[in-house]
């Protein structure tokens, strides 16, 4: 990193370059690079997983809400198999 800076009063100017204290050498470099790939790949298996997870706890909430708020309006046999799905769910 290279900055310069003037004094536009005295037209002194002053440079200064920042350098890294280390670098890495480029086959570690290379192979960080593949391990995060290949990181990467479970990474999204796992939020897949966790995404499906999400979204099947909404239908058991919102399916378990509209039991309750239709209540006696859904037949007996109809209900028990829904909470039964849901249990299967959960």
């Amino acid at each position: 990193l290279s900055v310069s800076a003037s004094d536009k009063g005295t037209g002194k100017k002053q440079d200064i370059t920042i350098t890294g204290a280390s670098t890495l050498p480029k086959d570690e470099v290379d192979q960080m690079v593949q391990e995060a790939e290949r990181f990467a790949k479970d990474d999204k298996e796992k939020r897949d997983a966790i995404d499906t997870k999400n979204q099947a706890d909404s239908v058991v909430y919102q399916t378990e809400k509209q039991l309750k708020e239709l209540g006696e309006k859904i037949p007996g046999e109809v209900k028990e198999k829904v909470e039964a799905k849901l249990q299967e769910l959960k």
